[in-house]
């Protein structure tokens, strides 16, 4: 499977917001550029035939952070500005370098190759393949209990100074008054929550139990829909978190899965059809290794 864009960028600096992923590539022609460092350029038709070999999941990636798409797009930037750099100074004619490229080329030759003749038809699997997988996977298709959350966050990292933990203290104290008091949620975390950054109520939406923080998880396990759960010390300061909803641990629908369990079920066909492809080409080229002088070989460059 291709990775395209989303392997190539750790995160770096450049800014230029969304293109394809955000729809802002629609008025560009293909022959602009949208990207540049010194004499080198990169057009928008090719961030456009990049983005078009993700697979759906990766383009759900960019979709939710268009960022990385930027990040990805300085990548090539900077990978293109030392190549400019290594060619003018022949580095690739070097013996050994030479020697690097050609393993290369061999590997991605031989690598396309075999894909090519594993790959299973588009058809496969079958809708009926898919039902059998799934009744057979059933038990272990769980979707972990969720909860909703939303939180008041007071912040007071572990080292700070007396004067930050009083303040802090201080508000903590204000906060569970008023929640003994019944002042509403909403209201307490637009007036003392040092994170206001998320959706309504400070709103953390959906998160599998499972993932969640210990001490989170710890203090919001045993509360209700509604429920707020006691001042929950971390390393970041005060969490008081509320459960707006919650769902319980269940088996995955079929539509859930089906995409997933379609992915599997062809990868798995592509593995063991390539290995049947090897196998079969060794028996009609069988392998004859000279063991003694491998042995030597090996010797003489240990030496």
């Amino acid at each position: 499977m291709k990775t395209g864009f989303i392997s190539l960028a750790p995160r770096l600096l450049l800014t230029f917001t969304g293109l394809c992923a955000t729809g802002l590539l629609a008025n560009a022609t293909e022959a602009s550029a949208v990207a540049r460092v010194g004499s080198i350029e990169i057009k928008t038709s090719e961030i456009r035939s990049e983005l078009e070999s993700l697979d759906p999941s990766q383009k759900a990636i960019l979709a939710k952070d268009p960022a990385l798409l930027n990040q990805a797009v300085r990548s090539i930037l900077v990978r293109r500005l030392v190549l400019q750099e290594a060619q003018a100074k022949k580095w690739q004619s070097s013996p050994e370098i030479a020697r690097q490229l050609e393993k290369l080329r061999e590997t991605a030759i031989t690598e396309s190759y075999l894909q090519s003749v594993s790959t299973p038809a588009a058809d496969f699997p079958s809708d009926a393949d898919l039902n059998k997988a799934y009744e057979e996977n059933k038990s272990v298709l769980i979707v972990p209990r969720q909860l909703r959350l939303s939180q008041i966050f007071i912040a007071l990292p572990r080292k700070a100074d007396k004067a930050a933990e009083e303040k802090a203290q201080s508000r903590l104290d204000t906060v569970s008054k008023k929640l003994k008091g019944e002042t509403p949620f909403p209201e307490l975390v637009g007036l003392y929550s040092d994170e206001k950054s998320g959706a309504k109520e400070s709103e953390l939406g959906w998160i599998a139990e499972s993932l969640l923080q210990p001490a989170i998880r710890e203090g919001a396990k045993d509360l209700a829909k509604g429920g707020v759960s006691r001042p929950i010390r971390m390393d970041d300061g005060w969490h008081i978190v509320k459960v707006l909803d919650s769902r319980d641990e269940r088996t995955a629908t079929f539509d859930e899965v089906k995409e997933q369990l379609r992915q599997r079920i062809r990868a798995e066909r592509q593995r063991i059809a390539g290995i049947e492809y090897v196998n079969n080409l060794l028996k009609a080229n069988p392998v004859s290794i000279n063991e003694l002088e491998l042995t030597k070989v090996l010797q003489s460059s240990a030496k």
